[in-house]
This record gives structure tokens, C-alpha cells and sequence, in this order.
């Protein structure tokens, strides 16, 4: 695992196309499902609370999110999946900040957020522990990381 402060490659085009089968079978549709009910469930932001999403991808959860009050920043550093998230939330008809950063340099100040959600994406950071550390630096000190 790399150190604090070390530089490693990030793939600022990663795309997430190739990541899921196209036919998912019960078990999994049902564990993501899951997964993605719960996450929603304790990241549920009262309104006009600021939520973070980190590493939203298409901006699917972001826009649930905004859906439900929150004000939303969705982080993300590939190109390719801001522009999926930009169309996504084009669609959903919610405002949702994107901003293009990665997790473990998060480009906020301290205690910016009432929530910080980061689902499915903690394996892709190149070092996790400095991701965990920038969401808690984000979090207001009443407010919640959610990492699923």
C-alpha cells in the first residue's frame, strides 16, 4: 500500500462499462440492490443538508440523494465517468455539483459536508487510507461517512 503523500497513477479515464456482466444473476442483483438500499438509507440527507459522494461514478446515487433534499457534490476523477454523471443527472432533472479530484486529496475544507458517501468505490483508490481520512476531514463533526 503506498504511503501518505505518494504519488501513484490514477486512470483519469477510467470507464465503468466492462466492470458489470450484462446479465447479473439474483444473488448479486440482490446484493447490490441491497448494498445500494442501505447506503441510501444512512446517507439520507434532511433538508438542504450537503452530502459529498465520492467516486459517483454516473451519479446514479447522487441524484437519488438530491432527490431526497441534500445538496449534492458528486468527486470523481475520470473524465469518462463525469461525463456519464453529467448526463445521468441532465436526465434526473436534480442539481448535482460535480467536481473532478481525487479521493484521497479532496479539494474541500474541513467539515464542509453533513454527509460523505463513497459506495462501491473504496477498492479503486490508491491508498484507502488517506481517502477514509480526507472524508472524516470533510465531515462536519455531527455528520456521517458512510462507506459501503
Amino acid at each position: 500500500m503506498p504511503e501518505i503523500g505518494e504519488q501513484k497513477s490514477v486512470n483519469f479515464e477510467w470507464d465503468d462499462k466492462d466492470v458489470l456482466p450484462a446479465v447479473l444473476s439474483q444473488d448479486t442483483e440482490f446484493v447490490f440492490q441491497r448494498m445500494t438500499d442501505e447506503t441510501l438509507r444512512a446517507a439520507q440527507p434532511t433538508n438542504g443538508e450537503r452530502v459529498l459522494d465520492v467516486g459517483c461514478g454516473r451519479g446514479i446515487d447522487s441524484v437519488s440523494l438530491a432527490q431526497k433534499g441534500g445538496v449534492l457534490f458528486g468527486c470523481e476523477p475520470s473524465r469518462v465517468m463525469l461525463r456519464k454523471a453529467k448526463e445521468w443527472i441532465r436526465s434526473g432533472g436534480e442539481k448535482v455539483y460535480l467536481v473532478r479530484c481525487v479521493a484521497e486529496g479532496l479539494p474541500f475544507v474541513n467539515e464542509a459536508f453533513n454527509r460523505v458517501v463513497c459506495k462501491g468505490a473504496i477498492d479503486h483508490f490508491w491508498n484507502a487510507d488517506q481517502a477514509v481520512f480526507e472524508m472524516r476531514r470533510v465531515t462536519s463533526k455531527r455528520g456521517k461517512v458512510i462507506v459501503s
